[in-house]
């Protein structure tokens, strides 16, 4: 039979364009942390390159022979490198790209940590389901119960032909799931686990798995399912309904046992003891992330690619992120690991913990399998713990608290910091170290003093424009435990999806509203629609607000930047200004006729509300009142109106992050003071009296942009500050990453003057050093490297140091960083809570 890889490609260059996705596209939307995806090192993407059969012209084959070896170069260094144990759905897709003909190695997942700020190794990208059935255009097909269900996927693609591939997706009996792949080469179906480097010609991953999805994809990467066209006017794709007439987004009480792993927040109300064997067949005990809305869903829903799960380790110091290579024989089965069970040819049943995860848009959570190693070498797969998917739910939203996530009950996590009283630094929410403010908040106080230009959290001082801020204004933490209590209160009497409903122009037809349109809501009118707001703080107020607008894109698009105080047509340009050039210096905002940042909260929103399960179109009312639960930093301005009313008007919108063409970012601040300057442009004029921003105004370094200097310099003098959660430099951390810097910089001037013979011995000595690799692996890298001119192997070296010292950075974060990050997620995670509640009220 000829080599299906040699069959010219038959693609009809008159079909219908595609408009999936590519993988850049994937990747370049998840870039932020927690639950980003960082760009492939250069290195592992050129090792990948090399190693891929090519043509007689000097292309990459189609349909490559996966058991050749290349496909242990997707995922380079394996899941004991950070980013590369919960990366599973990247790999899924950067495996089928490399089948089609296009080489990627896959994307290491950003430098996460878990609610308790140990590093997470285990929560997955942002929106991984989502953003498989983007790029592969179709959505996931049931394929039925393990192990029937791997038969009917291979006899589908037996049957599409040589060159067909698949995304394989499998449930866990205890929970989460699981990404893979499968093709068919030249006839026969052959099993790919790029993350894990597992090949065969037999089922893979199919001991405790229980239900197995796909999205099969013909020789020419067309779906063979493709999805339906959208019926509900939204403009998207419904991919959420399978052809079989099954839905992949299910609970814990459908046949087909829940797929999407959703990590709850929550420490108690929701959660439940589960039991799962050890790797020493004992019993491990873990929470699920169980919602109480999910049990109410139809079955047979989402198949989660991964669960949130951390491999069991031994305790006796083993590397809990060591794990087997896979050595595959001549058939493609995977042969026989030293020292593996010798009662069983297959992996032992996997083993979790539960795990929060990080991203607070997504919908779907989803987490990655790791393969570990314990005492007697025995191959561990480490399925994560899955929670049924709630109604809108997002990756890591229970009710309002992170639950403690990390090493099963009783093993150690070589990561730790051997900790003996098994608490983390600064696990109390309200303990922030040597802090200024800390006890203040301890003794209920609603509004903290204003802060000194030392005033210390965690220890660390402002940095130098931080503190200047200080110097020049007053700067007021603001605790959110009653802001927090206002909107369950809210939320429980109806109250809040009222006044929501209202702002966005979707009230109930019998409320006093109906008819009226959309609102904008100044102080007084929030103060008639919330019962209590007036009794709050003017810095609740503030951050009331900052919520409001984070649990509705409609009250946003009201209430944020072009829209309120004023009315403007283009927001981000002076007044008679024309139409900036398309592709000059932030045109596409120059053009927008709306907020960026509402345009962000109705992208995110959209794909948030395209995780529910809902019967017939998605009502406008909820359409209009979705949530936005992304990184991107809220604020709130309080403005005072022109005489005589002098009304007091609330300007609240994002941050614009970077990364879209052609749009320069902005922090909060600078969007909001930006906006004002313009809006008293038309004519009133509106003066600031405060602002509140999530996050404490920043200074200087990484992830900052002077916004100190921005209130500095763009607010009066006795303007208000406030914020509740901080955001600062961390000194330690910086002065670690940058004697790493001068490390590596001497280490490259050390090999600059070392004669060649000096450089090929180091180099030879890493890749002897690389974890992994095979020695026939070795042995072919030394080969084509023996072949590059000296310049090219000084810059092969210089290559290899870079791509160290980064992965040491990467995995650099202190405790008190790691805290920092927590008071946001908590946060967040009582907005999700609360927007699940009043969801049924915006139907």
């Amino acid at each position: 039979m000829p080599d299906a890889s040699d069959a010219p490609d038959t693609s009809d260059a008159t079909a219908t364009p595609d408009d999936r996705p590519s993988l850049d596209e994937i990747r370049s939307g998840i870039q932020e942390s927690p639950g980003g995806l960082l760009p492939p090192d250069t290195v592992d993407q050129h090792a990948l390159e090399n190693a891929v059969p090519r043509n007689d012209d000097g292309s990459p084959q189609r349909f490559p022979d996966p058991t050749a070896g290349w496909a242990q170069l997707q995922n380079d260094g394996g899941t004991n490198v950070p980013g590369r144990s919960n990366n599973c759905a990247d790999c899924s897709r950067s495996f089928l790209e490399t089948w089609y003909g296009n080489p990627q190695v896959s994307a290491p997942r950003t430098p996460d940590q878990t609610p308790d700020g140990t590093p997470d190794h285990w929560s997955p990208e942002s929106k991984a389901n989502e953003n498989i059935i983007d790029w592969a255009g179709a959505p996931h097909s049931y394929a039925g119960t393990s192990p029937d269900g791997h038969h009917a996927i291979a006899q589908e693609l037996l049957k599409a032909g040589p060159g067909s591939a698949a995304i394989v997706q499998v449930n866990w009996a205890d929970g989460g799931g699981h990404a893979f792949n499968a093709v068919n080469h030249n006839g026969k179906i052959v099993w790919v686990d790029t993350q894990s480097g597992e090949v065969s010609h037999h089922p893979i991953n199919t001991e405790g798995a229980t239900d197995v999805f796909h999205i099969p994809l013909d020789a020419d990467r067309t779906p063979l399912h493709p999805a339906p066209d959208a019926s509900n006017g939204s403009g998207a794709t419904d991919s959420h309904h399978n052809s079989d007439g099954t839905d992949p987004d299910h609970t814990a009480h459908a046949d087909q046992s829940p797929p999407a792993a959703n990590g709850s927040h929550d420490t108690g109300v929701g959660t439940a003891s589960h039991d799962a064997p050890s790797p020493d067949h004992g019993k491990d005990e873990r929470p699920s992330a169980a919602d109480p809305a999910a049990l109410k869903r139809k079955a047979s829903e989402q198949p989660s690619p991964d669960g949130e799960s951390v491999s069991s380790t031994p305790e006796s110091g083993s590397d809990a992120h060591r794990r087997t290579r896979i050595k595959v024989d001549g058939e493609g089965q995977p042969g026989q690991q030293s020292g593996n069970d010798p009662h069983t040819d297959t992996p032992s049943p996997p083993q979790t913990t539960l795990g929060s995860l990080p991203d607070h848009m997504d919908a779907l959570g989803l987490d990655d399998h790791r393969m570990d190693v314990d005492d007697d070498h025995t191959q561990q797969h480490s399925p994560p713990q899955q929670a049924p998917q709630p109604q809108g739910t997002n990756t890591g939203s229970g009710t309002a608290e992170h639950p403690t996530s990390g090493p099963p009950h009783g093993k150690t996590d070589s990561k730790t910091d051997g900790k003996t009283d098994g608490k983390e630094p600064y696990s109390d929410p309200r303990d922030r170290g040597t802090s200024d403010t800390a006890k203040q908040e301890k003794e209920g106080k609603h509004t903290l003093d204003a802060e000194k230009k030392d005033s210390k959290e965690y220890g660390k001082v402002p940095d130098k424009l931080q503190a200047q801020l200080r110097n020049d204004r007053d700067v007021h933490r603001i605790p959110l435990d009653r802001v927090h209590d206002r909107l369950t209160g809210w939320a429980d009497d109806g109250s809040l999806a009222r006044a929501l409903r209202a702002s966005s122009g979707h009230p109930q037809t019998n409320d006093p509203d109906a008819g009226k349109g959309p609102q904008k809501f100044t102080q007084s009118d929030l103060e008639k629609r919330l019962p209590g707001f007036k009794d709050l703080d003017r810095g609740e107020k503030l951050a009331v607000v900052s919520s409001l607008t984070r649990l509705s894109v409609g009250f946003h698009e009201q209430h944020g930047v072009g829209s309120n105080p004023v009315d403007v047509d283009k927001p981000y340009r002076p007044p008679n200004e024309p139409d900036a050039k398309d592709g000059t210096t932030d045109s596409a905002a120059k053009n927008s006729d709306e907020s960026l940042g509402v345009r962000g909260h109705r992208n995110s929103g959209n794909k948030y509300l395209d995780k529910l399960k809902h019967d017939g179109p998605m009502p406008e009312s909820l359409k209009q009142n979705s949530p936005d639960f992304t990184d991107r930093n809220y604020a709130v301005l309080e403005v005072e109106g022109p005489p005589p009313a002098r009304e007091t008007h609330y300007v609240a919108d994002s941050s614009v992050p970077v990364g879209e063409k052609y749009v320069s970012g902005r922090h909060s601040e600078k969007h909001l003071m930006e906006w004002l300057n313009r809006a008293n442009q038309e004519g009133a004029q509106y003066s600031a009296k405060a602002l509140y921003t999530e996050r404490e105004p920043c200074g200087n370094g990484q992830g900052h942009a002077k916004c100190s200097n921005v209130l500095r310099e763009m607010t009066p003098k006795d303007t208000k500050v406030y914020y509740s959660t901080t955001y600062r430099t961390d000194p330690e951390d910086v002065k670690a990453k940058k004697q790493l810097d001068t490390e590596k910089k001497k280490l490259k001037k050390e090999f600059d003057k070392k004669p060649i013979v000096g450089v090929q011995k180091e180099i030879n000595d890493r890749l002897d050093r690389r974890e992994g690799k095979s020695a026939h692996w070795i042995a072919a890298e030394k080969d084509k490297i023996d072949k590059l001119s000296e310049a090219e192997q000084r810059k092969k070296l210089s290559d290899m140091i870079d791509a160290e010292f980064t992965k040491r950075k990467n995995g650099m974060t202190t405790p008190e960083k790691q805290a920092m990050v927590r008071e946001m997620d908590r946060h967040i995670a009582h907005l999700d809570s609360t927007w699940k509640k009043i969801q049924p009220s915006l139907l």
